[in-house]
């Protein structure tokens, strides 16, 4: 949250996003000699998935190492892949069928295509506590019990995130 808006600014994002994610790569290549259950969550923003050139890359370097696929979830925020350009899906295909999984973080709209989402490969949504809370609290349980069903029919892990109190 410190560094974000700062690098936004700056045009650096995609930099740091990959230099984040091959040291990731790096990381988990080095782990899975002695820990092969490790799950790395790595973000790309909006800025890293535009990039064409980084994205190729990264796609290219990730089917040569189709061993570290267990261990890395891409994840992209819900307003990013409203804007993704159209290509993206060619390349998440291609990170899918060499077994990578994706995650789908800052979800905001609980309207969801989860039969896409399966099949384009994301295991996993984060949608933060508060905003589950404010449904349950509006009298909406039953809406998030459904919604918790359907991910599950799809094999979509619904990871509640910041969870700041025992509320």
């Amino acid at each position: 949250g410190t560094y974000i808006g700062p690098a936004k600014s700056a045009g650096l994002l995609t930099s740091i996003d990959n230099i984040l994610l091959f040291r990731c790569l790096q990381l988990l290549g080095k782990l899975h000699r002695r820990d092969s259950t490790a799950v790395f969550f790595c973000n790309l923003s909006a800025n890293t998935l535009r990039d064409d050139d980084f994205v190729r890359d990264i796609v290219t370097y990730m089917q040569r190492h189709k061993e570290l696929a267990s261990n890395v979830v891409l994840e992209v925020a819900q307003s990013d892949m409203a804007d993704a350009p159209d290509d993206l899906e060619a390349y998440f295909t291609k990170l899918r069928d060499a077994g990578y999984r994706f995650s789908m973080d800052g979800v905001s709209n609980l309207d969801l295509d989860m039969p896409g989402l399966a099949e384009s490969g994301f295991r996993s949504v984060k949608i933060a506590a508060k905003l589950l809370l404010e449904l349950i609290e509006a009298g909406q349980g039953a809406a998030v019990r459904t919604l918790k069903q359907q991910l599950d029919q799809h094999g979509i892990d619904l990871i509640v995130e910041r969870i700041d109190s025992e509320r």
